[in-house]
């Protein structure tokens, strides 16, 4: 794998560890936080700010990503809900390229609350699809039902089974058990999507290539824990195939003290 001649070192304790910091990181969801999107204001907000989102996906893939999508009809044509697992490895490409791979009606994805803390943009990802983690457990109810909600509208789920994001690291964490729930309550279908990176010409930046995978089968005749472990690993190995792609380190991560999984 070759490296950038500039290339810049992140340390880490813990592959939990959250190593991008932003001003709202301890930022709350509020406890009446409302995940209901039968309501007059999402009805009329979603549709725009789902457009505007695509449109900035596209300039952004094109002019910073130089994004590139392997199989980039798989997700196209399904005429259900469905989930699709990624790697977190962009900190804005990861929440804009899903526009470009889905139809624009179908984008959903689960995120950390403090990405609604953003100024102008936060306020506004719930109208694009954003269910956000919530901060009070007595509220975790709720968000699965809201979760629960978009598959039976035939949207496509986005999660990132790692949790933290870790700019530009191109290999694949150990993914959380419990983002694999959802599909074994569901039946629902399960792809892979994988982000790599290679060298680009006149910069020291990476290019992306994003892999699309699936569907994941999985053994239903087993207790639902046995069938959660089973498709987290299927998911695991899908994703740790396609990252042997990447090509070039643009980040290096480098272990320091003792990793606590």
């Amino acid at each position: 794998m070759s490296t950038s001649p500039s290339k810049l070192t992140t340390f880490y304790h813990s592959f939990k560890e959250d190593v991008v910091t932003l001003k709202h990181q301890n930022y709350q969801l509020p406890d009446d936080y409302n995940y209901s999107t039968d309501r007059l204001t999402y009805s009329l907000l979603a549709p725009a700010v789902s457009l505007v989102a695509k449109i900035i996906a596209w300039f952004y893939a094109i002019i910073f990503l130089h994004l590139k999508v392997e199989n980039k009809d798989l997700l196209k044509n399904i005429n259900q809900g469905y989930f699709v697992y990624g790697n977190h490895t962009l900190p804005m490409g990861d929440s804009f390229t899903i526009f470009l791979l889905v139809p624009l009606t179908k984008v959903a994805a689960i995120v950390a609350p403090e990405n609604l803390a953003i100024p102008v943009i936060g306020p506004l990802l719930p109208y694009g699809g954003v269910v956000p983690i919530p901060s009070n457990r007595h509220r975790l109810l709720d968000f699965n039902r809201a979760v629960l909600d978009k598959i039976k509208k035939k949207k496509a789920m986005f999660i990132y089974p790692e949790a933290h994001v870790w700019p530009y690291y191109t290999k694949i964490r150990p993914l959380e058990l419990g983002s694999f729930h959802y599909p074994i309550e569901t039946g629902a279908p399960v792809y892979c999507k994988t982000t790599t990176f290679q060298n680009r010409r006149w910069s020291k930046k990476p290019k992306v290539t994003v892999y699309l995978d699936g569907p994941i089968t999985w053994n239903q005749d087993q207790s639902k824990i046995a069938q959660e472990k089973e498709l987290r690993d299927k998911v695991q190995a899908c994703l740790e195939k396609r990252s042997c792609l990447s090509t070039y380190e643009y980040v290096h991560y480098q272990f320091k003290g003792d990793i606590n999984q």
